[in-house]
């Protein structure tokens, strides 16, 4: 499925949203298992982040209006 210059900006913002909020949670884990749980959605969502920013460039979108 393709998506347009604009859908694939909102993807990375919610991306961007996802990682963060698992960031804040390895701020305040109540356990190891939360800590490695929030390791492992960052090590998954970085690579899913790179392959959108790639594409949203690729079509000519600009940089700075990822988030």
């Amino acid at each position: 499925m393709d998506y347009t210059i604009e859908e694939t900006a909102r993807l990375y913002s919610a991306l961007q949203v996802d990682k963060n909020q698992w960031i804040e949670h390895l701020q305040r884990p109540y356990n190891i298992e939360d800590i490695n749980q929030a390791e492992e959605e960052i090590r998954t969502i970085e690579p899913l982040m790179e392959k959108v920013k790639k594409d949203y460039l690729s079509r000519g979108g600009d940089v700075s209006a990822l988030q």
